[in-house]
């Protein structure tokens, strides 16, 4: 005998689209400054003062990750914002 409290909570739901950043991304790298790029990731700094999609402060550089998982080492302590956008992590580092 099925009763509701045995039914599975998720059959029927459709899938979750990933959120994306109400942003145009390709924009927004186009208005920074290319600093890095290996296979792992690409940087950019932020010479023009862009705000962050996230918080609407003005972020120093952006850290774009090309895959999943990527591993980043921090050399000093940073406030991060972060978005995703096409599969891709967009980190957006603000010093104190």
């Amino acid at each position: 005998m099925d009763t509701d409290a045995d039914a599975d909570p998720d059959a029927g739901a459709e899938a979750t689209p990933e959120p994306t950043m109400d942003v145009d991304t390709e924009e927004l790298v186009a208005s920074l400054t290319p600093r890095e790029e290996n296979r792992a990731i690409k940087s950019y700094q932020n010479t023009v003062a862009v705000a962050c999609p996230a918080c609407e402060e003005p972020f120093d550089d952006l850290v774009v990750c090309k895959g999943n998982p990527t591993s980043l080492n921090l050399s000093k302590q940073l406030d991060l914002c972060v978005g995703v956008e096409g599969g891709r992590a967009f980190i957006f580092p603000h010093r104190p």
